[in-house]
C-alpha cells in the first residue's frame, strides 16, 4: 500500500507557517486552504500538524473528514481515540501525523479547527482538499468511443468520481445537463462538504435525493439559487450560457480562477448572449474552458450536454492544478 503525505504548511492558531517560523497569535478567525497531492483509491494519505508549544497553554483542535474518508491512526496517539476530538496535552512538542484512507474515488475535504481552552469560539479553520482517483479505470461506456472529441474528458471526470454514467454502460454524452446534476458535480468538486439537511427550503427538492445536499450547498453559497418562488427546478435543463454563469460563480466561491490567455467576444452570435451571462461567457472563453460550435457559434440558449459539461469540468481541473 502506497502513501501520499503533506506536512501542514498552514497557520494553525499560531502553528508553523510555511514550514518555518512561528506566527503571532491572533484572536481573529482565520480560514486557510490547501490541496493535498492526488492519491489512488485504497491508498492511505497523511496530514502532519507541526509541533508547537505555547508556554504550556492548553490548545485543542478538531479534525473532521468529509463523508467517505476514514480515519486510520494518529501518531503519536495522545488520547487513544479518533477525530473529531484529538486534544493534545498542553504545550505538546512533537508533530502529530494523522492518517486517512478511502476506497471511493472523488474529491474530499478534511477540516482542522483550532481553539484555545479559554476561548469559546475557534480562531482557526484549515481545510485540506484531496482528489482520490480510481485504482484502475477501464471505459465501461458503449456510447463513448476513443475517437470522440470528448473521450479523454469523460474518462478523466469519471475516473476522479466527479461524474458517473447515466447507466452502468451508458454515459449519455448528448443528454442534457440538469440543474440538479450540475450542482451535484460541483458539490463533489468542492469535496462534498457537510451540509445540515433539516429541510431543503425548496418545495421541489425532497430530502434523500441524490442532489439534495448539493442543492442546499449551492444555494447557501450563491452558486446556483432558486427561482424565487420556493422552487429550485432540479430537473430543469441548463443552457450553455447558464452553465458558464454557474461555473464562473464556482470559480469565485472557490478562489480557483484559471489564467486568461484567449481573446473574448469572438463568437459570431456573441450578441445573442444574455446580459446576465455576458461576463461569465467572456471570462470562461478567455480561460479556454468553453469553445464554440461549428460556424463559430456559441449557441448561448442551447442546452448544455453531459459531454460539454465533462469537457469544461476537466479543463477547469487541469487549469487549476
Amino acid at each position: 500500500m502506497r502513501r501520499a503525505s503533506i506536512i501542514g504548511g498552514l497557520l494553525l492558531a499560531g502553528f508553523i507557517i510555511g514550514f518555518c517560523g512561528i506566527s503571532t497569535v491572533s484572536l481573529a478567525l482565520t480560514t486557510n486552504t490547501a490541496t493535498l497531492p492526488d492519491v489512488t483509491a485504497g491508498d492511505s494519505f497523511t496530514i502532519t500538524v507541526p509541533s508547537y508549544a505555547d508556554g504550556g497553554y492548553d490548545w485543542s483542535y478538531a479534525i473532521s473528514p468529509s463523508a467517505g474518508i476514514a480515519f486510520v491512526s494518529a501518531d503519536p496517539d495522545y488520547v487513544n481515540y479518533p477525530p473529531p476530538e484529538p486534544v493534545p496535552p498542553p504545550g505538546w512538542s512533537a508533530p502529530i501525523i494523522y492518517t486517512f484512507q478511502t476506497s471511493q474515488p472523488g474529491m474530499y475535504t478534511i477540516t482542522l479547527t483550532a481553539q484555545r481552552s479559554w476561548e469559546t469560539e475557534p480562531i482557526e479553520v484549515d481545510v485540506y482538499t484531496v482528489m482520490v482517483r480510481a485504482t484502475v479505470f477501464s471505459n465501461p461506456f458503449t456510447d463513448v468511443k476513443g475517437g470522440d472529441w470528448f473521450y479523454s474528458d469523460v474518462m478523466a471526470v469519471c475516473q476522479s468520481g466527479l461524474m458517473t454514467g447515466a447507466a452502468p454502460d451508458q454515459f449519455s454524452p448528448q443528454a442534457p445537463v440538469t440543474r440538479g446534476m450540475a450542482v451535484t458535480v460541483l458539490y463533489r468538486l468542492a469535496g462534498s462538504p457537510a451540509v445540515l439537511v433539516s429541510g431543503t427550503g425548496f418545495g421541489d427538492v425532497a430530502t434523500g435525493r441524490y442532489y439534495t445536499a448539493a442543492v442546499l450547498w449551492a444555494a447557501m453559497n450563491n452558486i446556483v439559487t432558486g427561482y424565487g418562488d420556493g422552487k429550485f427546478g432540479p430537473d430543469d435543463n441548463v443552457t450553455r450560457e447558464q452553465l458558464a454563469v454557474i461555473l464562473s460563480r464556482y470559480e469565485q466561491w472557490s478562489g480557483k480562477i484559471p489564467p486568461s490567455f484567449r481573446a473574448t467576444g469572438v463568437f459570431a452570435d456573441q450578441a445573442a448572449v444574455s446580459a446576465y451571462a455576458a461576463d461569465a461567457v467572456s471570462a470562461l472563453t478567455a480561460q479556454g474552458l468553453i469553445n464554440g460550435k461549428p460556424g463559430n457559434l456559441f449557441d448561448p440558449q442551447g442546452t448544455a450536454t453531459r459531454a460539454e459539461f465533462a469537457a469544461v469540468l476537466n479543463r477547469f481541473c487541469e487549469a487549476v492544478k
